[in-house]
């Protein structure tokens, strides 16, 4: 299985070209969120007591509050971390996913569990969604399983040079998070692993935006990501975090 880590490094783009990046991301989020947000409150106006439309909206704006304040954090840069349980985190992004593609895709959540962490909730909820909706999105025949899961585990060192820039503020033997998604997929070839990451690119050389924003996203959280990808098997993503952020 061939893989590429996302050493995070400091962020060379413009100011303007990272707001610039931030406010297409927004756009692409936004923009099906809220055009499905209106249609169920326009099917919540025909059946004001149904509760499967009503379970439907309540996730697309709990989405939306989680994405707003993802993008606020790497824009602005003005905000602490806060402790908050891993799996609820995770729990909504599923129910989301659930309610966004239906029976389309069979989505699996299997995280440690009473796993609390310091750490910045929105954007690690951003950047997972963003594994998931590349892997339904990436390829002409979406993949109909997707795996979430989440562990515990001691830095290594690979792994505490994963960190990049970050490095210095932890040690070997540290206590980390390891969020991973995998699908089923067609998988990825070699050669384009590095090149993921890049601004608008994706895996059918559309516009990739939010991967472009994983390395914006790993400095800020102080981890890294991986991708692990087999052709004909599928693609595995993970985010490495501290489980404690050592804000200064």
């Amino acid at each position: 299985m061939a893989e590429h880590i996302l050493i995070p490094q400091r962020n060379n783009l413009e100011r303007e070209d990272f707001l610039e990046l931030l406010l297409r991301r927004m756009d692409h989020d936004f923009g099906n969120s809220f055009v499905s947000s209106k249609n169920v409150i326009s099917a919540l106006r025909r059946e004001p007591t149904n509760e499967e439309h009503a379970k439907r909206l309540l996730s697309y704006v709990t989405h939306l509050d989680y994405i707003t304040k993802a993008l606020k954090n790497l824009g602005l840069g003005q905000y602490n971390p806060s402790r908050f349980n891993l799996e609820t985190t995770l729990d909504k992004l599923k129910i989301y996913t659930e309610q966004k593609w239906g029976h389309q895709v069979d989505i699996s959540l299997d995280v440690q569990k009473n796993m609390d962490i310091v750490n910045f909730q929105e954007p690690i909820y951003a950047q997972v969604w963003n594994f998931i909706s590349n892997a339904t999105y990436a390829y002409e025949m979406p993949p109909s399983n997707i795996d979430i899961f989440g562990k515990e585990l001691e830095l290594n060192g690979e792994q505490l040079e994963g960190l990049g820039v970050n490095k210095e503020k932890y040690s070997v033997g540290d206590p980390f998070v390891v969020v991973s998604v995998r699908d089923y997929g067609q998988g990825i070839p070699e050669e384009r692993l590095p090149l993921i990451f890049g601004n608008a690119v994706s895996f059918r050389e559309s516009n990739g935006i939010g991967l472009a924003l994983a390395e914006a996203t790993s400095n800020l959280i102080h981890g890294f990501v991986k991708v692990e990808s087999e052709i004909g098997k599928g693609s595995i993503f993970s985010l490495y975090l501290p489980k404690e952020h050592q804000s200064h």
